[in-house]
């Protein structure tokens, strides 16, 4: 279902009306059939030279996975200052121009990026998130076998979602027990419409306040720790920043990585060759894990205009919005061949789910080792899966593609 606009009315005129293309990242086409319509999308903006325009949402649109590249490692003209390029639905602000402070180090260009980056990188460097590995297995298999015998499960709940809430509260020092609910005040940040959704922000940045005033006063070898006593640029961080940084890592651990966890999953459960070749060749698995990421990217991205430019010969305004589908992107069939197979064994996988350039998420080496941790362990302990007979897994389209609930099912011996 399309959106209805009015196209004489909101288009700009300096774009040319053979480059529009309407679509709601919400509803219509795309929440009924993310992946397909997000990629059919790319395929008119590739046909049209790679750019279109939506005049409903007032952004330009980027096809292929080269141009979004470009994109990443343009900062000074394509800015990260607002989140997604403040890309948001209709009717909702932007989340990052309501914040009280600046969700660091996403929001900011280079050179303030690159003195927070500075501070951030080594915290989820390789070796580190290897010396957590017994931490992350135990977390991962004591979900597991809480539903291992029972035959089936909702897996957001009981997995995607229950490790990445309880491997956030570790990290940042938080209550273990209250991981679940911080998770629930992350999907209504996400998915609710205010006032709920405000509510959700307000519980997040008290509880992050008292956070940060518990690691000033009292610090621990947390994360969060570790970010509230450093120095940037010779100067301490203050508590903003602090809040900022720890705001960004709460969204990010407690949505992007679930989102992966589950569309993994999901994949399984609905590909029983796919599921039986890894599962017969364990080695697979991080090949595997980096197909689901070129397939199911996650993020619908963005940027913004620093100053008027010609791109790719389109005319472009300082100021103008640009956003990408990763997973579309992941499907470039001028980059990937056979885009739409799975295949573990894809040699050359240069997928940009965790992005490029000065943005490349930090949390890159964590959520690896979440998803192939999670993948080994479940299929250890849990015989091949399904969807549930009669049910159905329930999708979530917008800015953060996911799933509210995958019910699936196995069979159990005796």
């Amino acid at each position: 279902m399309e959106t209805s606009v009015d196209l004489s009315q909101d288009l700009p005129s300096h774009v040319p009306s053979e480059l529009v293309e309407t679509f709601d990242l919400w509803n219509g086409e795309v929440a009924d059939d993310m992946f397909g319509a997000l990629e059919r999308l790319q395929d008119r903006a590739v046909a049209k030279g790679g750019l279109v325009y939506n005049p409903y949402l007032k952004i330009w649109w980027a096809g292929g996975l080269d141009l979004v590249r470009e994109i990443y490692q343009a900062p000074d003209l394509f800015s990260s200052r607002s989140l997604a390029g403040g890309i948001a639905e209709p009717g909702t602000p932007d989340l990052s121009a309501v914040l009280p402070f600046r969700l660091i180090p996403v929001v900011l260009d280079p050179p303030d990026h690159e003195h927070f980056k500075r501070l951030l990188t080594p915290l989820f460097a390789t070796n580190v998130m290897e010396k957590s590995r017994p931490f992350f297995v135990k977390t991962i298999v004591d979900a597991i076998e809480k539903f291992a015998d029972k035959g089936q499960t909702e897996i957001v709940s009981s997995l995607t979602g229950r490790v990445p809430a309880l491997t956030f509260t570790r990290m940042f020092g938080l209550p273990e027990e209250r991981g679940p609910e911080y998770a629930d005040w992350n999907h209504t940040l996400f998915r609710g419409q205010d006032p709920e959704r405000s509510e959700a922000a307000g519980k997040i940045i008290g509880a992050l306040t008292e956070l940060v005033e518990r690691c000033r006063r009292e610090p621990g070898d947390d994360l969060m720790s570790e970010v509230v006593n450093a120095t940037v640029n010779g100067q301490p961080v203050d508590s903003n920043d602090a809040l900022g940084i720890g705001f960004l890592l709460w969204m990010a651990s407690l949505d992007t990585t679930t989102s992966h966890l589950s569309f993994q999953f999901w994949h399984m459960a609905t590909h029983p060759e796919d599921q039986r070749r890894v599962r017969e060749n364990p080695e697979l698995i991080p090949g595997a894990v980096e197909e689901c990421l070129r397939l199911y990217g996650t993020v619908n991205n963005g940027r913004i205009l620093t100053r008027d430019t010609e791109f790719h010969g389109v005319k472009m305004l300082a100021g103008e919005k640009i956003g990408w589908a990763s997973s579309a992107i992941g499907r470039d069939g001028t980059v990937f061949e056979d885009p739409n197979t799975f295949d573990p064994e894809r040699s050359g996988n240069r997928h940009l789910a965790f992005g490029a350039g000065v943005h490349r998420c930090i949390g890159l080496h964590l959520a690896r080792k979440m998803l192939i941790l999670s993948m080994e362990e479940l299929h250890r302990r849990v015989p091949p899966y399904r969807i549930t007979e009669g049910m159905q897994a329930k999708p979530l389209s917008g800015l953060s593609l996911a799933f509210e609930s995958i019910p699936i099912s196995w069979d159990v011996e005796g």
